[in-house]
């Protein structure tokens, strides 16, 4: 898509377009026109839309003359939004949407938390892919655009972006020397700063260097303890550097660094059914509500992530024109995470509490589940390829491309509850009383006994020095392997017609090592009754996945496309319950889950209006899923599940548009229509209670059809539009701004099993910034509002599992869901 080009405020005056989101024609119609007849009048047409570039097809092209579905959200948009993760960039971008580390684009994402679960939507990092979503949420730092390339792009990017993908590009190295820094405050304790240089090392040789740091006090209050949390402490840091080898060959070295640590996330209770929760929770003063802002927890949460890694891309021009490309990458990502499961004010080893409802899992009253995961992911690619020269006749890209990964998982849970003797199915001595023990239990009859109590019963020694019956282990390594040969090509039939077709064949092997290295026997909540050695199996696979496209050029102002991809998401496993319980040889430990395919039909058509000072775009899309893969929370064995679960279909309309009608207006805007719906899917879970869900069969196992039901995070409308006025004051060096921006979105279902108590109501938000600054872009000191209504909403909302036969609702509501003030200083040389 083509930027807005607003020259007081395009960097140090390079020439670079800064903005480039959208304003949906449809927006424009009935929000714009009134203004922009005024405005069109008010002075010459001096504003020009400059030409964006994007790299969807591996290659730099005019967005214009690009058969895919691309948002494009720049570095002018990130500053004026003040985004700043990537969780924010859904309010920029409607078919995007985020639910815990998993990304969904077109409401297609993964559903799911084990560790074997591949995404749906890839995400790369100037192009390389990453293995696994939550390697994307991190600062953004440094970037150039974020392009979100919707539907499938396995073609040339490989598996797991079978509903599309989101490339990060970052800032490259620059001739001239350069300098820039920001610091943002905002209400609540939250700094971020900011600093850049770059500028040439020598006449071949060009650096840039980055820093971000962040620092934040929490937004949350912990009802319990009465401190504040979901704070968190991040750095980010990037070097880049460019070198002209000689006059046919340069290199491209990048390497980064990330960090950050979160004090939580501790969630929220929405809605407590369980009278024995309720109880305490109230004792602690803590209302569960839509807007509660306190969390229980009685644990220890946090969480801390750190990345390391980087790529070389090796150019050579060819004397024939083509290019032929090396890029090498690697990066390693780890995940140290202490979690308070049950979300309840009980620290763990504390007295537990007698409760009439007894959940899924045996347990009385509230429950002690704490649960602590390391994780470790190393990968390295190698892609090579060969690209023909532009403008041709004929212009195509072909290559090879490998990639191998390790995931080194260590999951351990402590745990404690009450519950009758007879649940637990253990012999315990009625000689033996639980009082004598002092059984942490509340119980005026004397026949309930805590975990804790009942290994002390047994006479089982302490594990780790904890209680036998109170600790579980499980150790699992997955190994990736994904080898590519691809090509894609295009030829003119005639001066307007352009024919696209590209074709990848590619196999997988996933191996997956496990062992439990602490057995208990609880259901769900402990891996195993008995010692598990370490255990291996492998899932294997190749398959076709390829594009095709017609386009028609519409004169030199508007191009019009169709095409089909075949997207592809590789074949998994899942660890069979009875390899848990340490009864599966060796070589039959997991139960295959099938590749997960799509087929995408779209029509576009995108253009250029009012001399080139507005750019639009449509497009229609129908996509089928099969083998669709996802996880859901299985009542029977008290645990999640992975499994192919039938076929599901999304089909819609999105809208992007922007319109610069002078030097001092700009308006941009993206709308997505969307219906995504499960088409075939039987023997699903329930929703708790069972007796309240109406489709749910009568008896145990309890499941559902959930043909015709909402894919989770999946709004039917989404919509955002931004307008800005800036100009020079009179007399002065000194240009103001003003700008105002709004995003919608419709009601989302975020369960799987359709529970009407996840669903979040449709909601608005407004955001609104001014400010001034030099006219050459020097200084800009900018007052912002997010949220300015104080619009109460949340990004993710699920039954509380724990508790599994209550209807209790945990939610996490973001900084965002209150206003938030702030200001930035930023300076640039």
């Amino acid at each position: 898509m083509m930027g807005i080009h607003h020259k007081p405020f395009n960097g140090r005056g390079n020439g670079r377009g800064r903005a480039a989101v959208k304003l949906t024609t449809l927006l424009a119609t009935f929000a714009l026109s009134p203004l922009a007849a005024a405005v069109a009048n008010s002075e010459a047409q001096a504003a020009t839309l400059e030409e964006v570039t994007v790299t969807a097809q591996k290659r730099e092209q005019r967005i214009i003359d690009v058969p895919v579905s691309v948002n494009l959200i720049d570095d002018a948009l990130l500053d004026g939004e003040h985004i700043t993760t990537m969780s924010n960039l859904a309010n920029v971008a409607p078919s995007l949407n985020f639910n815990n580390d998993n990304i969904g684009i077109r409401g297609m994402g993964s559903v799911g938390f084990s560790v074997q679960v591949e995404p749906t939507v890839a995400f790369a990092v100037d192009g390389v892919v990453m293995t696994r979503s939550a390697q994307a949420f991190f600062d953004l730092a440094d970037v150039e655009r974020v392009e979100v390339l919707r539907g499938p792009q396995g073609t040339l990017f490989g598996k797991n972006a079978s509903a599309g993908l989101i490339n990060l590009v970052t800032k490259a190295p620059e001739d001239n020397f350069g300098a820039s820094s920001e610091v943002q405050f905002t209400e609540g304790g939250d700094t971020l700063s900011k600093a850049s240089v770059t500028g040439p090392l020598s006449d071949k040789v060009q650096a840039r260097f980055s820093v971000t740091q962040r620092d934040s006090d929490g937004f949350i209050e912990n009802g319990i303890s009465g401190e504040r949390v979901n704070g968190q402490s991040s750095t980010s840091a990037r070097a880049k550097i460019t070198a002209q080898l000689s006059d046919s060959v340069d290199l491209n070295v990048s390497a980064y660094s990330l960090e950050r640590d979160v004090d939580g996330f501790e969630l929220q209770w929405r809605e407590v059914n369980d009278p024995g929760l309720a109880a305490v929770l109230g004792a602690y003063g803590v209302s569960p509500g839509e807007r509660n802002r306190e969390s229980s927890a009685g644990g220890f949460d946090r969480e801390l992530r750190e990345e390391q890694g980087g790529q070389v891309t090796l150019n050579w021009s060819m004397a024939s024109g083509h290019t032929l490309t090396s890029v090498t990458a690697g990066s390693q990502w780890q995940l140290d995470k202490t979690d308070d499961v049950d979300e309840q004010p009980i620290a763990l080893r504390e007295p537990l509490y007698l409760s009439p409802f007894p959940s899924a899992t045996g347990a009385l009253g509230p429950m002690n589940f704490h649960q602590t995961v390391d994780q470790q992911i190393d990968q390295v690619s190698q892609e090579i390829r060969l690209t023909s020269p532009a403008g041709d006749d004929l212009n195509y890209i072909v290559g090879l491309y490998a990639s191998e990964y390790e995931l080194k998982d260590r999951v351990r849970r402590d745990f404690d509850f009450c519950t009758y003797p007879a649940v637990l199915g253990f012999p315990i001595a009625p000689s033996l009383s639980p009082v004598d023990f002092g059984s942490p239990c509340f119980d005026p009859t004397g026949t309930i006994v805590s975990l804790s109590t009942a290994s002390a019963l047994m006479g089982m020694p302490d594990v780790e020095g904890v209680p036998a019956l109170t600790v579980s282990g499980l150790s699992r390594e997955v190994r990736g392997e994904n080898y590519a040969v691809f090509g894609q090509g295009e030829i003119a039939l005639t001066e307007t017609v352009q024919l696209l077709a590209g074709l990848r064949y590619q196999y997988d092997r996933t191996q997956l090592d496990f062992a439990v290295d602490i057995p208990n026997p609880l259901p769900g909540l402990g891996f195993g009754a008995a010692p598990v050695a370490p255990d291996v199996d492998a899932v294997s696979g190749s398959a076709l996945s390829g594009k095709l496209s017609l386009q028609k050029r519409l004169g030199d102002d508007a191009m019009a496309y169709v095409s089909y991809a075949r997207g592809y998401k590789g074949p998994t496993g899942e660890i069979r319950a009875s390899a848990l319980a340490g009864g599966m040889a060796t070589g039959d430990v997991l139960e295959e889950i099938a590749a997960e395919t799509s087929d995408n039909f779209e029509l576009g058509i995108k253009g250029s209006f009012a001399e080139g000072l507005g750019f639009w775009a449509a497009t229609a899309f129908h996509s089928d899923y099969a083998d669709y893969q996802a996880e859901q929370f299985s009542g029977a064995d008290q645990t999640f599940v992975l499994a192919n679960v039938g076929e599901v279909r999304t089909q819609g309309l999105e809208l992007d548009a922007q319109w610069q009608p002078d030097t001092h207006w700009s308006f941009n805007g993206a709308l997505t229509y969307l219906n995504a719906e499960i088409q075939e899917y039987e023997g699903a879970r329930c929703f708790a209670p069972e007796v309240e869900d109406p489709d749910c069969t009568a008896s145990a196992p309890y499941s559902k059809n959930l043909s015709g039901g909402d894919l989770p995070v999946a709004p039917d409308l989404k919509a955002y539009l931004n307008g800005r006025y800036q100009r020079v004051l009179t007399g002065t060096n000194l240009m103001t701004f003003a700008q105002l921006s709004y995003s919608w979105q419709d009601d989302v279902q975020f369960s799987l099993d359709q529970n009407p108590r996840t669903v979040q109501e449709a909601y608005g938000l407004w955001n609104a910034s001014l400010g001034f600054g030099t006219e050459d872009g020097r200084y800009l000191v900018s007052l912002f509002a997010k949220n300015l209504t104080g619009e109460n909403y949340v990004t993710s909302m699920f039954q509380d599992f724990i508790t599994g036969s209550s209807a209790n609702i945990v939610q996490y509501r973001p900084q965002e869901a209150d206003r938030l003030l702030g200001v930035s200083l930023r300076a640039q040389f």
